[in-house]
Parts: C-alpha cells; structure tokens; sequence
C-alpha cells in the first residue's frame, strides 16, 4: 500500500490537513503514538454492556494512551491500548477506502460491524460522520446507527483526537478525547 487509507479517501483534500494530521495518517510501514486520554462511559447498563463488549476503556482523567497503525490487508489496523498492564484495555478496528456504494467514504471495522464514514474538513478539524453501518455485511437501520461528534485537530503542533460514540436508545456508549504524540 503506497498511500494510507485517509489519503486514498481524502484524495486531493489531504494536502490541506494540517502538518500532525497528516503524519498521523502517514502510515508507511507502521508507526506507534502515544499520548494521554480522558474517557467517560455512559451510564446506562445496556450502554455499558456494548463498551465492554467492544473493548472500549474504562472511564479515566489521565490515562496513558498507544495507537499502533500498521498496513494489513489493503487497509490498516488500528490497535489502540488505554492504560498499562495488567489492566490495559486494549480495541482493534480495521480501516479501508469504501467500494460499491460505500465509495468515497471510510470504512472502518469493529469485529463484525462496519461503518461507513465521511470525512469532513471543518475548521481544520477533520469530523468523521457515520452514514451507514452493517452487522457482517447485512445492513443495518440508519435510524439505530451510532453517532455524536468525532473529530482530529492540531492545536500548536500536537495532534489531538476526540471521539464521542452514542447510540439511539442507549446514549452515550463512550467518549474519548486526548493528545497522541509519534514515538521515535
């Protein structure tokens, strides 16, 4: 894979992506960032049943974050840890440029779920808007796909990320927001 899955999707658009977004997404043979997070996770017990199955971290202020990005398959795996051992959690999701009908969009993959995202550059703020979702290649309803506001930025030459992950019917599932720096 010559060019990341974000510069396959972006095209033209990621020139404009400031310096830390773009090495971020700059994958090559693979890379690791580490940074810190704060998550929060919803209270509602069905809310807090889908975070754990899904691997999402425990609510914490101050936890120690790692984002490894290798290529895999025509597309990238995304491993993130949250905290350290012995109880770090860790999530995987699998990221590829959309085809057929998700063409133009993100598709990133959890286990058996995909989403499909646009990318959208919004005050040099990189937002990632789900638009559809399926269950092992079934789609799934729009109106139960999973949404709230995640986005990227560079903010004086650091990258930072914030991800908000709430479901209709359940609320707030989880969110994420922090700073990742690359490791030598």
């Amino acid at each position: 894979m010559t060019r990341s899955v974000h510069e396959q999707v972006l095209g033209d658009r990621y020139a404009d992506l400031p310096t830390q977004m773009q090495a971020i997404h700059k994958i090559g043979q693979g890379h690791v960032w580490q940074g810190t997070a704060k998550v929060t996770r919803g209270a509602n017990p069905l809310a807090r049943l889908i975070a754990a199955l899904m691997g999402f971290p425990p609510a914490g202020d101050r936890t120690p974050v790692t984002v490894k990005m290798e290529p895999h398959n025509g597309g990238e795996r995304w491993t993130r840890v949250f905290g350290t051992a012995p109880s770090a959690s860790t999530f995987n999701s699998f990221q590829t440029p959309g085809t057929g009908r998700n063409k133009g969009l993100l598709v990133e993959r959890f286990g058996i779920i995909s989403v499909a995202m646009t990318l959208e550059m919004r005050n040099r703020a990189m937002y990632l808007v789900p638009q559809r979702w399926n269950m092992g290649g079934i789609p799934l309803p729009k109106f139960l796909l999973p949404g709230g506001d995640s986005f990227e930025r560079e903010t004086d030459g650091t990258f930072w990320f914030d991800v908000t992950i709430k479901a209709p019917v359940f609320g707030l599932i989880v969110a994420y927001k922090g700073w990742l720096a690359l490791t030598p």
